[in-house]
């Protein structure tokens, strides 16, 4: 699962930019009792493509979000809400599926 967007980085755009969640943190509130306005939060991590990604070159950047996850029965999984979530954000309208 990842998106393309179009990413302008240094003067430049670099179209079919390759952008992954790198990791998704869930938060029930049984340790930390106090209550949170979001109980989830991720980062996401841009590449040049997705050839670099999968060459292990170093991201061009990286950006954290937070969310509320859906717990009901039958809600998409964490990752999944994730990446709806995401795909909510101004930067990434128009983000491709991928």
């Amino acid at each position: 699962m990842a998106l393309e967007i179009s990413y302008d980085k240094y003067g430049m755009t670099i179209e079919n930019c390759y952008v992954i969640i790198h990791n998704v943190h869930y938060n029930k509130g049984i340790v930390t009792p106090i209550p949170l306005e979001y109980n989830a939060s991720y980062e996401v991590q841009y590449y040049a493509s997705k050839a670099a990604r999968d060459a292990e070159e170093k991201s061009l950047h990286h950006a954290s979000f937070q969310f509320n996850v859906d717990t009901a029965q039958g809600a998409d999984d964490l990752l999944t809400q994730a990446y709806a979530h995401l795909k909510t954000q101004d930067e990434f309208d128009g983000a491709t599926d991928v």
